[in-house]
């Protein structure tokens, strides 16, 4: 089955599957502890606690929205790729691209007229 499968759409497959379990990660309790700074020693000073756990959710989101961008455009490579080659489209990778397309479009829908 994953001998027809080129690089590209393995790597759309990988960075789905990666901003999916950030996603998850993100909506867990532990991140609340991670990004909440329960877990850093008291002797340190407000400001640098503030700017660890502040660090620590920019570094995440940005993985975050990251793997989106890189799964849309590895996406689009590997289906233009295979359709050079083979002269026909993998439904199941445009499905997925498609998918992708539609997640970040609902993320700046969301955060532009929403919030």
């Amino acid at each position: 089955m994953f001998k027809k499968i080129n690089k590209y759409s393995i790597l759309t497959i990988l960075f789905t599957i990666l901003y999916y379990l950030i996603g998850r990660f993100t909506m867990s309790n532990m991140f609340e502890t991670l990004i909440f700074a329960n877990w850093i020693p008291k002797n340190i000073s407000l400001a640098t606690v503030i700017f660890i756990s502040n660090l620590l959710f920019n570094l995440i989101y940005t993985i975050y929205y990251g793997c989106i961008v890189l799964s849309i455009i590895v996406g689009v490579i590997g289906i233009v790729k295979n359709y050079r080659t083979e002269k026909k489209i993998k439904w199941g990778i445009l499905l997925l691209t498609l998918f992708n397309v539609l997640v970040i479009l609902g993320i700046v829908y969301f955060n532009l007229f929403v919030v």
